[in-house]
């Protein structure tokens, strides 16, 4: 066998970094569910919200990825800091 031929200006991509078993699939779902905040989310993935959403607007059609916005936007329980504030 030949091995390949690489222009010269090709540059290989960094090996990712394992982030554990956490897969997408299970990242999207601890997403959409209620009981689950943003910051169990991090604590689990390393993922905070921002790469989140990421995440899901990359995973997504478009309009699930709206649906999922509208309905996490202002929900206390994504935020942790919100959720607890209310709470006596």
């Amino acid at each position: 066998m030949s091995r390949p031929v690489f222009p010269d200006n090709f540059v290989p991509s960094t090996q990712q970094e394992d982030r554990g078993t956490i897969f997408t699939s299970e990242i999207i779902a601890m997403a959409w569910a209620d009981e689950i905040s943003f910051d169990m989310i991090q604590a689990l993935s390393g993922l905070r919200e921002k790469d989140v959403i990421i995440v899901m607007r990359t995973h997504m059609r478009p309009g699930s990825f709206r649906r999922w916005r509208k309905r996490v936007n202002g929900r206390a329980s994504k935020h942790r800091a919100k959720h607890s504030h209310g709470r006596n």
